[in-house]
């Protein structure tokens, strides 16, 4: 009977090739070698498809690919036919002369002989079969993963695994005969390590590294027909510190007000010295707490969960009042976190108007100031519009209002008052916020006109005056805790300046010499000019006062080379698009150095309206990247120039200083989403709803916490569909989060090649 049934099928078969002309075509003229193949659960119906992978001779798109589906039993060595599978060619996805695909079969679980043919015109290729098993696994496993996570020293580490089935059988000593294990890495593994060997029988990775690194193994089981038995890969991530001993431990727990845990956030580490790169390194908080692993740096802190005030190192709100924590080798330090619950917040608006003609007042900023200003306020902050209009979302609680305008030019000139039509901040009104408002309103003076000037020179380390544009920057003294962008600009003539006309206030100048000889900075009393504006000298103008200063540059040595190093600098909190960093919002004005290993400045640049910037006559070595302009936070970080004419490429982002934490606070709900596809290849979209419009970061994050890739979004309210390349992404597990500045929603991903 079996034998008659054999027959008719073979008979079937033959009349489906002559259908699809096979046998008409010139046979074996196109060579075919299948390089995978793994079994996938239908989850609809609880049987099994088969991804295929090939190579072919021909990098030419199949017209037809089939797949013959044949179930082994043991009085066949051929198998009984089951059925046949088509696909187009075009179908398939290829790279070069390689193609994948997943047929849908249908199968029940048992050993299968697969019989791959294809066509192309009226050309056929041979026949390639495969003999596999579906619905039976093979897992691997590490033994410890004390060896995965290491540090620095002179002596191999170890990875040792082992294989077991579905049916329980487990293989820790010997494989299978004919059986091999199959290993590959990211990156070239010799640049990790000084010494590494694989034992194809015990299973056994040893390594020795070099330096501390972050690298991930792939490693499958390979059968004597060269097929991979254990589905995915199985990926290992390495982890190597700089360290001769253990690297430091920084933990920790994350409760409210009241002691209960809290979950679904994330604690973020950024390096002074750049460790974990300029994306820091995350880690997710689960059940309450948090954990890093590190290589020595100073670092500062940031704790994040839906629903509660972001806060800092030593529970502060403002990044800028953060302190960094130092970490070296083998310390445990633990840091707890305490976080508010963020308060109800109301619309508040209005419109600011010149009191005199009563006009509009375009970009007059407007402060919402708490009555008592502790060290962890909120200040919230709006600015108005071209019909002097406002709006802004502020926490329920008591607060002072206050209205100014900077300017770039001394001639547009108001004063600033406070809620309601005060100069004086102990008079100013005390406004209860308990509901949406529309009826802050302000109308400014125009300010009364005072001979207030500044004068001064420009000269070089011999003394000798120079031209250079020097530019005032004003700090408001009302509200310490704010720094101001106002700016005005004069070129010098010989050497001297002159500004006329300054709005009251207190200032710090920065001096850009014209011939490029002369390192620019800002104005130091009696000493040479300081690359840090917050480090400057202070100057304050008062009504009819003068003043002279004297600004001193140092000499320019510059490297000999033609490498340099070009990039953008961004202002955090920008609407950016996925994978588009010009939609973000660029830093004009800032000033950027080199600085090479022994603490002397090789070259420097300002950015342009882009927030361009270029350093060039760069020789081989070792360099700090100091970004600084005034009102944000300096970006300080290290690069390498491995050849005299290497020119590399970054990006950076600048925190404004305080004022960062002053725009909107208020939360907003983001609705657990979905990943499409999950498991991912090349693209994912994620979708998710908000509740209110906001700025926030996509982080995808391995699973030993390495951040991977980072896209700034812009999140509207309601729903969201958010595209992102994933290319660049190994084969292997990940975390993807959406996170704000109240918010993280976190999801698992799958990526496979």
């Amino acid at each position: 009977m079996v034998r008659q049934s054999t027959y008719i099928q073979t008979i079937g078969i033959v009349i489906f090739l002559l259908a699809v002309g096979f046998l008409n075509l010139s046979a074996q003229s196109i060579k075919l070698e299948v390089s995978s193949a793994q079994d996938i659960l239908n989850q609809n119906t609880g049987k099994y498809d088969v991804e295929i992978g090939w190579s072919s001779s021909s990098s030419t798109i199949f017209d037809k690919v089939y797949l013959f589906v044949y179930k082994k039993n043991g009085g066949n060595p051929s198998g009984d036919y089951v059925k046949t599978s088509e696909v187009n060619g075009a179908k398939a996805h290829a790279t070069g002369g390689h193609y994948l695909y997943t047929f849908p079969l249908d199968l029940e679980a048992g050993r299968y002989n697969l019989r791959l043919y294809a066509t192309i015109g009226n050309t056929g290729s041979d026949s390639t079969g495969i003999t596999m098993d579906i619905g039976k696994k093979y897992l691997i496993e590490y033994v410890s993963d004390t060896s995965v996570i290491t540090w620095l020293k002179d002596s191999f580490h170890n990875l040792a695994f082992k294989i077991s089935s579905d049916e329980g059988k487990t293989w820790s000593n010997k494989l299978p005969t004919g059986w091999k294990f199959q290993y590959d890495f990211s990156g070239n593994i010799a640049s990790y390590t000084s010494k590494y060997s694989f034992d194809d029988q015990k299973g056994e990775f040893r390594f020795t590294p070099n330096k501390g690194s972050t690298f991930t193994g792939y490693f499958s089981i390979i059968n004597e027909q060269n097929i991979r038995v254990n589905g995915n890969n199985h990926i290992v991530h390495f982890r190597v510190f700089n360290c001769s001993k253990p690297p430091a431990i920084v933990h920790g727990t994350v409760k409210d007000k009241k002691g209960n845990s809290l979950h679904k956030g994330s604690v973020t580490l950024h390096g002074e010295n750049g460790t974990g790169g300029q994306d820091g390194i995350v880690a997710i908080i689960a059940n309450g707490s948090y954990r890093f692993l590190l290589d020595p740096d100073n670092y500062y802190i940031k704790c994040s969960v839906d629903g509660y005030l972001t806060k800092y190192y030593n529970n502060v709100i403002h990044p800028a009042q953060a302190e960094p924590l130092t970490v070296v080798c083998n310390d445990t330090i633990r840091i707890d976190f305490a976080l508010d619950t963020i308060p109800p917040s109301y619309k508040v608006s209005g419109v600011v108007k010149d009191k005199s003609t009563q006009k509009p007042i375009v970009n007059a900023d407007v402060f919402f100031i708490p009555e008592v200003l502790e060290t962890d306020d909120l200040i919230f902050a709006s600015f108005t519009d071209e019909d002097g209009n406002y709006v802004a979302e502020v926490h329920e609680g008591k607060y002072i209002v206050y209205c100014g305008v900077p300017s770039d030019s001394p001639d547009l000139c108001y004063t600033d008052i406070y809620y309601d039509g005060t100069t004086d901040r102990t008079q100013a009104a005390v406004l209860l916020i308990k509901g949406n408002r529309n009826d802050i309103n302000f109308e400014l003076q125009v300010c009364e006109p005072t001979d207030n000037s500044i004068t001064g020179t420009v000269r070089d380390s011999s003394n000798t005056p120079i031209s250079a544009t020097v530019v005032a920057f004003r700090l408001p003294e009302k509200i310490e805790e704010l720094a101001s962008l106002t700016t005005y600009s004069a070129v010098t003539q010989d050497g001297a300046f002159n500004f006329e006309k300054l709005k009251i206030g207190t200032y710090v100048f920065f001096a850009l010499p014209q011939n490029g000889s002369t390192i620019p900075g800002f104005y130091k009393e009696n000493d040479f000019a300081v690359l840090e504006w917050e480090q400057a000298t202070k100057v304050k103008v008062t009504a009819n006062s003068t003043e002279q200063i004297e600004i001193m540059l140092r000499s320019l040595t510059p490297s000999v080379g033609s490498g340099g190093i070009r990039g953008w600098v961004r202002k955090e909190g920008g609407n950016i698009k996925a994978d588009d960093v010009q939609a973000t919002v660029p830093v004009n004005g800032a000033i950027t150095y080199a600085i090479d290993e022994n603490g002397v400045v090789r070259d420097f640049a300002l950015t342009n309206g882009e927030g361009l910037f270029e350093l060039s006559n760069l020789k081989k070595g070792k360099y700090t990247l100091h970004i600084e302009r005034v009102g944000y936070t300096a970006s300080i970080s290290e690069f390498e120039l491995e050849n005299n004419e290497t020119i590399k490429e970054v990006e950076k982002v600048l925190v404004p200083a305080i004022i960062s934490e002053i725009r909107s606070e208020s939360g907003y709900d983001i609705t657990e989403g979905v990943l499409i596809p999950n498991p991912a290849d090349a693209s994912l979209k994620i979708e998710f709803d908000s509740d209110t419009p906001s700025d926030g970061t996509i982080v995808i994050t391995d699973i030993v916490g390495n951040r991977i890739m980072e896209s700034k979004v812009h999140i509207q309210a309601g729903k969201n569909n958010i595209e992102l390349n994933t290319s660049e992404l190994s084969t292997g597990a990940y975390s993807v989060s959406v996170i704000t500045l109240q918010k993280s929603a976190t999801l698992p991903l799958m990526i496979i090649r």
